[in-house]
Order: structure tokens, then C-alpha cells, then sequence
């Protein structure tokens, strides 16, 4: 089971900058609200409809700027889902697909980490996984500015990211089993396995 950690920093990125990407990982660094292409609809987030697996197989967080992030695994387990709110608008997005698995079932919880609007994330999925199998597809996802571009690394046949950081210069660090993976705006994801 995977805690949710997050890094709040007090203030907010109000500048937005795009900057282009190896392998178009390009994405929206900080958060302007006046630029926030993100359509909100609902009132309600799919978190509030009771979840569809036990409590690790979903997570939320809470932005530095107010916003609200929630991830979790569809039913049948073969689908990272997201929505984010807004408390400018206060409505969620419509849930969306951020990734979808080989394997049908989703393994060891997700977890957030955020810092100053980058959001960066743990999630696995494999068979077996609830009887401890170790994940057969590991996710490191990373999105950042108002949440709509989410970028996906997806590692097969690894045991999976440990940690996840957020560090200084929007750049993002997944690190187990003695590899680790990084992620930055102006290079995407290098490194892995």
C-alpha cells in the first residue's frame, strides 16, 4: 500500500511557460489561471460517488493553489483515470483516460506528489498484484500548468517506482530497484530501464 506524499509550497507559479520537449513532452510549466484551457463540468468528482476499489487504488490531492487532483483505476482495472478541480470555477473536468494497461488489474495504490503546480505520480498495474506479485507495467505520469496534457512513461516487466520527487527547476525523479527515471520539461523522460 502507497501513501500519498505531498510537497506544499506556499505561493503559486503564475507564469506560463511552453517550452518544447524531447519526444513532444512539451507541457504548460506553472499555472495561470487566465490561460486554463481545462473544460470544468461536474460539481461532483468521481471520488465522490464512493470509488470503485479499495481506498489505495485511489488518491487525491490538493494543489499549493487550491486546485484538487484525483486518480484512480477504472473498473476492471485496465485504465488510469483523472479529473481536476478548479476553485475558480468550482467544478471538476470530466473524467479522462491518462493511460490504459496491457494487464487487467490494477496493483500497490497510486501516489501524488506536487510542488509549485508540477504533478507527478506512481501507478502500476499487474496480475496477481493484491496476492504480492510484483507490477508487470509501472507508470511514471507527469503533468504540470492546468492539467490537461498528461505525459506517461510506462515501463513493462519492472518491479516498479519506489519514490517519486519533485525537485527544484520542474524537473521529476522516480527512483527503484536501483534504477531511476527523470523528467523535465525541456528534455521529457530520460534514464529508466
Amino acid at each position: 500500500m502507497r501513501l500519498v506524499r505531498l510537497s506544499a509550497v506556499v505561493g503559486t507559479g503564475v507564469v506560463l511557460a511552453m517550452v518544447s520537449g524531447c519526444g513532444g513532452d512539451a507541457l504548460s510549466v506553472g499555472y495561470d489561471r487566465s490561460s486554463d484551457t481545462s473544460e470544468y463540468k461536474t460539481v461532483r468528482s468521481q471520488e465522490a460517488f464512493g470509488g470503485e476499489w479499495p481506498e489505495d487504488y485511489q488518491q487525491s490531492a490538493v494543489l499549493a493553489d487550491g486546485r484538487k487532483v484525483f486518480l484512480w483505476y477504472s473498473r476492471g482495472g485496465s485504465k488510469l483515470m483523472e479529473q481536476h478541480y478548479s476553485p475558480l470555477a468550482r467544478a471538476w473536468t470530466s473524467p479522462h483516460v491518462v493511460h490504459v494497461s496491457g494487464e487487467a488489474d490494477p496493483c500497490q495504490g497510486i501516489e501524488i506528489v506536487e510542488r509549485d503546480g508540477v504533478v507527478a505520480v506512481i501507478a502500476d498495474f499487474g496480475t496477481y498484484c493484491y496476492d504480492g506479485e510484483p507490477p508487470s507495467d509501472s507508470l511514471a505520469v507527469v503533468s504540470a500548468g492546468d492539467l490537461t496534457d498528461w505525459k506517461v512513461d510506462a515501463t513493462p516487466g519492472f518491479d516498479g517506482w519506489a519514490e517519486v520527487a519533485v525537485n527544484d527547476a520542474d524537473t521529476v525523479t522516480w527512483r527503484g530497484s536501483g534504477e531511476s527515471l527523470t523528467w523535465s520539461p525541456s528534455e521529457g523522460f530520460s534514464g529508466g530501464v
